[in-house]
């Protein structure tokens, strides 16, 4: 049952966790999350500000293997701490443990989210829900910033690969990432808005997600004090990587662009992809082209990442999608619906 501060009902929160064979990263993520769990419920001597918060892990692994792992942490967690859940999701794909996390966690108010890379610092959850509390919006947009592992490559610092945005809190924005987020699950609900399972596997079902919940007339706003650490691991530091994931977020934008359209304009869609892709190929090259003359890192970084989003562009608009999020990673045939 919810408790009460004053006259004023506090909100049930869950806090979701999407997860796929990290359970390296789980003990110390979810200990912090307890903490989040403590602040909220006005254990830290700062004020309630929910009634009550549970712990949701989504594992997608069909091997199961974040089970024992949240089981230990559940069991330490019995005492005075918050509710510990692992639920399974066999079903390969983002999309896929996302919903059932909205599934697992319906009875909730409020359903927090991190990924299972990053690392909430001192107040994620706090400044979540005071945004939620202040605006009413549907859906609550926290900032990453990236925390590199070992030394790394000053091309890839050049390039600003893991730099996100920053707005000022309150900001309205039309689509927003899901690595950091807070969802009134009820406006959700009312929405008619789900994870597109097409989307599972290539990736960008949180833009196709916010851009359908935004167009149900329902509010996005950005909370820049909620902040998470995005972890990135020695493997992610790589110059192939990064390229492939510029690739990846030009593929799937023009995917979701392309899904989002009415029928009838399609095809002019996929069309105007197709040159927009063309002019960030030619564009990025050539800006590559002479930072690599010029001995630039920055226009050889920036040049590269241009072109390659082009390049996942031109994929997208005539009808490919790049699988991100498969097993094996690989070019599909792009089915809407499937």
């Amino acid at each position: 049952m919810n408790r009460t501060e004053g006259e004023v009902r506090l909100p049930s929160v869950a806090i979701g966790v999407p997860t796929y064979r990290r359970p390296e990263v789980l003990p110390r993520l979810l200990r912090e999350l307890g903490e989040q769990a403590d602040d909220l419920l006005g254990r830290t001597g700062r004020p309630a500000v929910a009634g009550s918060v549970r712990i949701v892990l989504a594992d997608n692994d069909p091997d199961r293997s974040a089970e024992t792992t949240v089981a230990e942490l559940a069991r330490s967690c019995a005492e005075g701490g918050p509710e510990v859940r692992y639920v399974s999701e066999p079903v390969p794909g983002i999309a896929a443990v996302r919903n059932r996390l909205l599934e697992d966690t319906a009875d909730a108010d409020v359903l927090l989210s991190i990924d299972d890379d990053e690392r909430p610092r001192p107040g994620w959850a706090r400044h979540l829900l005071e945004t939620w509390n202040r605006t009413g919006a549907a859906f609550v947009a926290g900032r990453v910033v990236p925390e590199y592992t070992g030394e790394v490559d000053p091309w890839l610092l050049a390039g600003r690969f893991f730099v996100r945005r920053q707005l000022p809190t309150g900001t309205t924005v039309p689509f927003a990432a899901g690595g950091n987020m807070l969802l009134d699950l009820a406006q959700v609900r009312a929405a008619g808005v789900r994870y597109r399972d097409d989307f599972g596997l290539s990736g960008g079902e949180d833009t196709v997600f916010t851009k359908e919940l935004h167009a149900a007339g329902r509010s996005i706003v950005w909370c820049n004090e909620s902040e998470a650490v995005d972890v990135v691991p020695a493997e992610r530091q790589t110059r192939r990587w990064v390229l492939i994931r510029a690739l990846s977020h030009g593929n799937s934008t023009v995917l979701s662009d392309t899904v989002l359209a009415p029928s009838r304009r399609r095809r002019a869609v996929r069309a105007q992809a197709a040159v927009a892709g063309l002019v960030r190929l030619g564009g990025g090259a050539g800006r590559a082209l002479g930072g690599f003359a010029g001995r630039a890192p920055v226009h050889q970084a920036r040049g590269l990442r241009t072109a390659c989003r082009g390049a996942g562009m031109l994929l997208g608009a005539a009808g490919w999608s790049y699988e991100e999020y498969g097993r094996d990673g690989r070019l599909a045939r792009f089915r809407p619906g499937a």
